[in-house]
């Protein structure tokens, strides 16, 4: 669900989603380590003799000396301060999803960030709960959450609740691995449990600590309004373990689907199968606009909304579109 990154998935400026290049890189390179295709083009025009790729094969190649020499604890103080920067003049329109998301929290609220990365959507959440409300920060993976507890501290994001987990169905430990970029350093933006698909392979693998939201949330002051969830393709197990959670509040969720809902033995189709049963029904933004998602409809990141939550979301959408050019945006309760 963010902005344009460069070669070691850090935000070069406005443009893209969070979800789809916080745990994957740019667009368009999945697969391989992000920076890849622009090298291999660079390559190709500095063997033609281009100008512009002997100095693209330039950047490449300084990248790559940069992050083969520059120590790991070096890196992070840079990259926490990066994104401490970044955090602090967030935009309202830096991801498509704000909008609805900013028209279904509002102040005093309990929301949940799973899959938090350096804190984006927490970020936006702290801010629209206000001082009356709380935020529950989930991040597995041990160098991510060190960046995101220093942005939550530096931001002084004092209704932020940090929990250094991975939320599944149960409780006990896992393997998550991170694979390795082409020019080096870990690619802790595609780090998934192993058992999640997908493949292992080379990279580097470390434990964490599994722990269900029901359990985790049980004491949570509440009303639990919101949940996003961006866990590659570990969303079904969290789900299954929040199952007293969307009973009892029935938040608005906004979940990143890694397997085709159209096909029924996916875990994408049980994820589906999974919330109808709780009442919700599938939503995707087209244009800037939910609409309800209809067989053989595509999208990565799902709204999944009560009826209640639709027309409300509905509502603020339509205040928004009436709304002179310049006025502020609409939305919360």
């Amino acid at each position: 669900m963010s902005p344009r990154v460069d070669g070691r998935g850090w935000p070069g400026g406005p443009g893209r989603r969070i979800s789809r290049y916080s745990r994957r890189g740019p667009p368009g390179q999945a697969g391989r380590g992000a920076g890849e295709t622009a090298g291999n083009d660079g390559r190709r025009r500095l063997i033609n003799g281009d100008a512009a790729g002997r100095e693209e094969w330039s950047v490449e190649f300084l990248k790559w000396l940069v992050l083969r020499s520059t120590p790991e604890f070096l890196l992070w103080r840079l990259k926490a301060s990066h994104y401490v920067r970044f955090l602090r003049s967030l935009p309202p329109s830096a991801e498509p999803e704000f909008g609805p998301v900013s028209s279904l929290v509002g102040p005093g609220d309990s929301a949940v960030d799973v899959g938090a990365n350096f804190g984006m959507y927490t970020r936006l959440l702290s801010v629209r709960v206000g001082p009356g409300g709380e935020v529950h920060s989930f991040e597995p993976v041990p160098h991510t959450f060190r960046v995101l507890a220093s942005c939550v501290s530096k931001l002084r994001m004092t209704n932020v609740r940090l929990y250094p987990l991975a939320l599944s169905d149960r409780a006990g430990e896992a393997v998550m691995t991170s694979p390795f970029y082409r020019e080096g350093g870990s690619n802790y933006y595609k780090a998934r449990i192993a058992e999640s698909g997908g493949g292992a392979g080379p990279g580097r693998r470390y434990p964490v600590r599994l722990r269900r939201m029901d359990d985790v949330l049980a004491g949570a002051r509440g009303p639990i309004r919101f949940i996003k969830i961006d866990v590659e393709g570990h969303e079904l197990p969290v789900l299954r373990g929040a199952g007293e959670v969307l009973a009892r509040w029935k938040p608005a969720l906004l979940v990143e689907v890694s397997r085709d809902p159209d096909d029924p033995s996916s875990t994408g189709a049980e994820l589906f199968r999974l919330l109808e049963g709780h009442g919700y029904g599938a939503y995707r933004l087209s244009e800037g606009r939910l609409i309800r998602r209809a067989p053989g409809d595509r999208a990565v990141n799902y709204f999944f909304l009560t009826p209640s939550q639709a027309e409300q979301a509905a509502g603020s959408e339509a205040a928004g579109a009436a709304a002179p050019p310049g006025a502020p945006p609409t939305g919360g309760r």
